[in-house]
């Protein structure tokens, strides 16, 4: 496998079934160095989590009723705050972040979910 392939971003994690192919594959910036570290800091955020999952946590569980960032889950000085900003942009709300999944990862996970004879991966519920 080559350097380029492991360093991009499964949209569908493999260890949940997600295919190699270049529909799954993610870049968040044309330098390396930042891909790398913006990719880091979704994992570090978001583990191995689908799309839709990620929505969920942060409608569910990470959002304000006033639609604020919920700082019991990201305290100041934590390194989830930091990877938050440094991918979603400094002080982003959550809907911001919902936003971005939305328009970059929902659909690559709805095109998984839609191809003929998908094998469900090993963490994947009926």
């Amino acid at each position: 496998m080559s350097r380029t392939i492991r360093l991009r971003h499964h949209v569908i994690p493999s260890s949940r079934g997600g295919p190699n192919a270049e529909w799954n594959l993610y870049y968040f910036h044309p330098d390396m160095e930042t891909h790398v570290k913006l990719h880091r800091h979704l994992h570090t955020i978001f583990s191995n989590a689908l799309p839709s999952e990620m929505i969920a946590i942060i409608a569910g569980q990470w959002t304000n009723k006033d639609g604020s960032l919920n700082r019991r889950f990201f305290p100041d000085r934590s390194k989830r705050l930091l990877a938050w900003n440094e991918l979603f942009g400094e002080n982003a709300t959550p809907q911001q972040a919902i936003g971005f999944i939305e328009r970059e990862f929902i659909p690559v996970e709805e095109k998984w979910q839609a191809r003929p004879g998908k094998k469900k991966g090993r963490h994947e519920r009926n």
